[in-house]
């Protein structure tokens, strides 16, 4: 059974047969110059890896959080990055990851922390979300 084509290997390959393609014809090959057009298909053949590894990434990420939580909807919200009250502590890693800075509060009967993304300068952040008990009550989006 032949081996199956990556989209890597596709993306890659599409890049470097539009590049030979260039250089074959002489027309192109005058007009640019041979080294121009050889810095070209190098620069055309790693946007298209660059692409192929970010797609790559994405498809990883989706199987391992549709393992996870086994639900279609809360995996398309912690993908779009999207907030409700009620999500876990967990789910708000696996969406935007580790806080960039921690408050806790101990209560009589809760333990309340701020967790604080995106810094837009000293001790200030684009986004606070509280969570009381790991469970996401409020968050504060600025911008």
């Amino acid at each position: 059974m032949p081996k199956r084509v990556t989209r890597k290997e596709r993306a890659i390959g599409v890049a470097v047969l539009i590049c030979l393609l260039a250089l074959a014809f002489p027309a192109v090959r005058n007009a640019f110059g041979v080294v121009i057009l050889i810095g070209i298909c190098g620069g055309l053949i790693g946007l298209a890896a660059l692409y192929a590894n970010k797609y790559a990434k994405r498809k990883a990420k989706l199987q391992y959080l549709t393992g996870k939580y086994s639900d279609a909807e809360i995996v398309n919200r912690i993908l779009q990055r999207q907030l409700w009250p009620g999500e876990t502590a967990e789910q708000v890693i696996d969406s935007f990851g580790e806080p960039e800075g921690k408050d806790d509060k101990l209560l009589k009967t809760i333990k309340r922390e701020v967790w604080k993304y995106y810094p837009t300068g000293v001790n200030r952040y684009g986004l606070r979300i509280t969570l009381d008990n790991d469970v996401v009550t409020m968050w504060d989006q600025k911008g």
